[in-house]
């Protein structure tokens, strides 16, 4: 039987679904009931005491409609490696809806179906985490009491993650306060989770080590080192090619992991471009954006700029761009000295690059407010959900949750046991980990970032932690994948020393009516701060003149930034702080 039910070329095509069929499970008995459609998430825990994580889940070959978007190195949906192993273990009949396009493209196409009251698929998979509206609108289950009674392997996962009691409280509070409607109290999308240190980090930073010697230069730890430094790789022909075709720094603004400004700025003052806000030491929530400290850092990005030793396409560059500079073609010189990369992603597999950049520490405290290494947390996102048409919730539940089971996460990242990858024995693994503990699994071929197999999904909402499932290295064997993570524990290490404030603000909790102040005049604000910083970096703004500063100021104002950011924060703060 064919499983691929419709491939959307268009946004509005609508295709008739098989739902969910099929005996039920349990007590479930009339279609799309939800045992639990009233639960709400107030001071409840993940937990199981009504399902023990059994499998099969169902027994009698149910069809589980699935929606996803599609992925081009998938060639086979029907006889993928996951797809088979998931319908062993979970006695589902697996069909798909695949959704073209980019991941921008499947949630505009999955909320046009909701909103047109179009059938839906049974799950969606990943569908961008922009569906909570359409949760509240009745397209969505509320999965608020599966998550409190029947979440078996979510729970296993995070217990084993996080088996400090109070760190893994935390973490199920800070997915509470994610995933929660605000409207309804409502919980419509599965935890979703990468754990993964490195892909937290703002920037991983790196330095050409050949350029470096070349101009006799240490590390730079300050930005007067750093500024040093690029003058040196600016006007001494480090790449001795007898041309001044060298970009002294280069990178991205506000890309996770690529994001070099935000390197320079926490050197000058407490920065994330993502949760915008800090809070200092007397509880008082502020905005570094419009701080002095913030400013002297965009002196410094000007000077930067205006000296040709920070390239201006730093805030335009694209991710790829970042490849490009890294890893020029055979017989052609590298053109940049410092940048900041997705280093299992931007070094290319086998080169040598991966040798000759090293990562750089963040930069030290410039003005008694800086020298830090924010990250995100976790990585908290929202995953699965489960839509209206869903004749037996329960059992689509097991499946989601079964999703985010150790093997699946496995198995979806590495694909198929015993083909490409194993588990270690004890013996094996013993301090050989990437990440320098105990690996758990080996690899059955080279170390490859985005596997070109058609083996798994590319696209599964699960709760991730390769620092848990640490993969088996050995040097002498794949001497590229040994350096590349060590390089990545390196930046883990050097963000670690350099820390946060006790009081770092990460997580927003809004109510209902917070949500809708805080959304009015957000997207305008975000606009004017990207903006604003590229300008004054570039010149466009003059951060040394103090009617531009003045204006940049009151524009904020303006837009109510005390209103919509500020106060709001403080609240969700203050709310945090009495618990």
């Amino acid at each position: 039987m064919k499983k691929i039910i419709a491939l959307l070329l268009v946004l509005v095509m609508a295709v008739g679904l098989v739902a969910c069929g099929g005996g039920p499970i349990g007590t479930q008995k009339v279609a799309g009931e939800n045992k639990y459609p009233d639960a709400r998430y107030d001071d409840a825990v993940f937990g199981s005491d009504e399902w023990d994580g059994s499998l099969p889940i169902v027994t009698d070959n149910q069809v589980l409609t699935v929606g996803m978007g599609a992925n081009p190195n998938t060639l086979d949906y029907d006889t993928n490696g996951l797809t088979v192993w998931l319908e062993e273990q979970t006695g589902f009949d697996i069909q798909f809806q695949l959704f073209s396009g980019s991941g921008n493209d499947y949630a505009t196409q999955v909320g046009l179906m909701m909103t047109g009251n179009e059938p839906l698929p049974d799950i969606f998979i990943d569908a961008s985490g922009a569906l909570v509206e359409h949760g509240d609108e009745g397209a969505l289950q509320n999965i608020a009491g599966y998550l409190q009674h029947q979440a078996y392997y979510t729970t296993q996962v995070l217990n084993d993650y996080f088996p400090d009691p109070a760190e893994r409280a935390q973490v199920e509070k800070n997915f509470v306060s994610s995933l929660r409607s605000t409207v309804t109290g409502a919980i419509y999308e599965m935890p979703h989770m990468y754990g993964n240190k490195n892909d937290t980090l703002l920037a991983q930073a790196v330095i050409n080590v050949n350029w470096l010697e070349k101009v006799g230069k240490e590390m730079p730890t300050t930005v007067e080192e750093l500024y040093d430094v690029l003058v040196a790789f600016r006007d001494g022909d480090p790449n001795g090619n007898g041309k001044s075709d060298e970009m002294p720094m280069f990178g991205r603004n506000t890309e996770v992991t690529q994001d070099i400004v935000s390197w320079v700025v926490n050197a000058y003052t407490l920065w994330h471009p993502s949760y915008k806000v800090a809070v200092d030491d007397n509880g008082k929530v502020y905005a570094p954006f419009m701080t002095d400290e913030y400013r002297e850092a965009m002196k410094f990005l000007n000077k930067l700029v205006d000296e040709n030793l920070l390239s201006d396409m730093t805030f335009t560059a694209s991710f790829n761009d970042i490849a490009a500079v890294l890893n020029p073609a055979p017989g052609e010189d590298y053109t940049v000295g410092i940048t900041a990369a997705m280093t299992d992603s931007n070094f290319h597999v086998g080169g040598d690059s991966i040798y000759d950049y090293e990562p750089l520490a963040p930069l030290k405290d410039a003005t008694g407010k800086g020298g830090y290494a924010p990250t995100w947390i976790y990585k908290l996102m929202k995953g699965n959900v489960i839509t209206r048409d869903c004749e037996n919730v329960e059992a689509a539940f097991r499946f989601c949750d079964f999703l985010n089971s150790h093997e699946a996460f496995v198995r979806g990242r590495w694909g198929v046991k015993g083909v490409n990858w194993d588990y270690c024995t004890e013996e094996e693994g013993k301090g050989k980990g990437n990440f320098g503990g105990d690996a758990k699994i080996k690899i059955l071929e080279p170390v490859v970032m985005g596997l070109p197999h058609n083996q798994y999904w590319y696209r599964q909402a699960t709760i991730t932690c390769e620092q848990y499932w640490q993969v088996l290295v050995d040097d002498s064997d794949d001497p590229w994948t040994a350096e590349m993570y060590e390089d990545l524990g390196q930046q883990i290490e050097y963000a670690n020393i350099a820390g946060v404030p006790d009081n770092y603000f990460q997580l927003y909790d809004r109510t209902e009516e917070e949500q809708e102040i805080f959304q009015e005049y957000t997207s305008e604000l975000n606009d004017l701060l990207w903006s604003s910083t590229a300008e004054f970096a570039t010149g466009i703004r003059d951060p040394y003149d103090d009617g531009d500063w003045e204006d940049y100021l009151q524009e904020f104002k303006k837009l109510h930034v005390q209103e919509c950011w500020i106060d709001i924060a403080q609240a969700t703060v203050d709310r945090q702080n009495s618990k």
